[in-house]
C-alpha cells in the first residue's frame, strides 16, 4: 500500500510541477489574451491562448472563484484520504486518482496565488484549458472507464 501510494502522490507531484511550468512560461512570454501558433501546420486548430478562467472549464460559472477553492480542497482532501487508508488500490484507479490529485492542486495553486486560474490550451473546436485541465479530464474518465468496464477480480466473492 504505502509503495502505492508513495507513487499517486509522485505522480501528482510531477503533474503539478508541469502544469506550474507550463502556465509560468506562457504568461512570461505572451500577453492576456494572445495567441500563439507553434506549430504551423495545425493553424488554426491548435494554438497557445493566454486567458484568466475565475470559473469552471468552459468559462461556466465566472467569477465563482471562492467556490471552486472550497471544491478543489474538498476533491483533494477526499483523494488523499482514500489513498491513504486503502490497503489495496488497484493501478488504473491509482493512476486516474493520482492525475485528479495533480490537476486539482495545480489549479488550487493558480486560484489561491492570483484568483484565477491560467489557461493556454487552445483547441478551436474546443475550450481554452491546461495541463491540469487536461490530467483532470483524463483521470475522470480513466476512472469511469475502468469502474463501467472493470474485468471482474478474481478475488470477487464466491457464491
Amino acid at each position: 500500500m504505502r509503495r502505492r501510494a508513495g507513487l499517486i502522490f509522485l505522480i501528482a507531484f510531477i503533474v503539478v510541477i508541469i502544469d506550474q511550468i507550463s502556465k509560468y512560461l506562457v504568461s512570461t512570454h505572451l500577453t492576456l489574451n494572445e495567441s500563439w501558433y507553434p506549430f504551423p501546420f495545425l493553424e488554426p486548430l491548435f494554438a497557445l491562448t493566454y486567458i484568466h478562467n475565475t470559473g469552471a472549464a468552459f468559462g461556466l460559472l465566472q467569477n465563482q472563484n471562492l467556490f471552486f477553492t472550497i471544491i478543489a480542497i474538498v476533491v483533494i482532501s477526499v483523494i488523499v484520504y482514500y489513498v491513504r487508508s486503502e490497503q489495496k488500490i488497484d493501478p488504473v484507479i491509482a493512476l486516474a486518482l493520482a492525475r485528479q490529485l495533480g490537476g486539482a492542486t495545480g489549479n488550487l495553486i493558480d486560484r489561491l496565488r492570483q484568483g484565477y486560474v491560467v489557461d493556454f490550451l487552445h483547441l478551436s473546436f474546443w475550450a481554452i484549458s491546461n495541463v491540469a485541465d487536461v490530467c483532470i479530464s483524463t483521470g475522470v474518465v480513466l476512472l469511469a472507464y475502468h469502474l463501467i468496464f472493470r474485468i471482474p477480480s478474481a478475488q470477487t466473492t464466491d457464491g
